[in-house]
């Protein structure tokens, strides 16, 4: 093995048990700011924040997916609602449908469907029409007899605000989950060893060691090359 190919192997090593440990310290802080956060970073802390349970926040997650596939369903009616009110130019009647189907669907949805296709924030089927879901989604169109009926009522602004937080520790939680499937991907392990886990003191011993000996084997080199002309010389003189 050359020197460069040995110095380029010592440099890699050391920028793998160090820089690891480094970027652990990190992960550790980002926690720390994380865990005394209001934004709702973390499930646990979130969920005491605005008093959510994991099945409340499931179910509002599978709730964007019945709303979203409802006003679809819905957009022809829509917009007669829209035409009734010459608000033709505006979200706020196509707001107040979804926001009434959210609700709703919040209020009914059964668990156990749910579960069918998401538990603790993550997804595990694709998303399909079901019966159930007409009976939960169902819109009187006739309650809207004037502009200030398309008002959120105070229950409903409640609603969304949970929602948004919800939304924000979804994506979180995507973030998440991504980074840590990249590290697994990215741990290397010795046998039944993983570097992450070892000390850092130990590292650094394992670090010297590899170094000793490197140097040790260049000044062995150098040495050996030094005594070969002198040993040609003293045959030289013998003869």
């Amino acid at each position: 093995m050359s020197v460069k190919k040995i110095l380029l192997f010592l440099t890699l090593f050391f920028n793998l048990i160090f820089c690891k440990e480094d970027n652990k310290t990190k992960e550790k802080k980002s926690e720390l700011l994380n865990s005394t956060s209001s934004s709702g970073r973390k499930v646990v802390d979130s969920k005491k924040s605005f008093n959510m349970t994991i099945d409340e926040m499931d179910t509002m997650m599978l709730c964007t997916l019945v709303v979203q596939e409802k006003l679809k369903k819905e957009d022809s009616n829509i917009n007669k609602l829209e035409k009734k009110f010459n608000l033709t130019n505006s979200n706020i009647v196509n707001e107040k449908i979804a926001t009434d189907i959210f609700e709703n669907c919040n209020k009914n949805l059964d668990i156990k469907i749910v579960n069918n296709y998401i538990k603790n924030l993550t997804f595990l089927n694709r998303f399909k029409w079901e019966k159930s879901f007409d009976e939960i989604s169902k819109v009187d169109y006739g309650k809207y007899k004037n502009t200030t009926d398309l008002e959120y009522t105070l229950e409903q602004q409640v609603l969304m605000y949970r929602f948004e937080k919800v939304e924000e520790i979804y994506k979180q939680k995507q973030i998440d989950d991504r980074e840590r499937y990249q590290k697994e991907n990215q741990k290397i392990r010795i046998g039944k060893f993983d570097l992450e886990n070892i000390p850092n003191g130990f590292k650094l011993s394992i670090f010297l060691i590899i170094l000793f000996i490197f140097f040790g084997s260049i000044f062995y080199f150098l040495k050996s090359l030094q005594k070969k002309p002198k040993d040609k010389k003293k045959k030289k003189k013998i003869q």
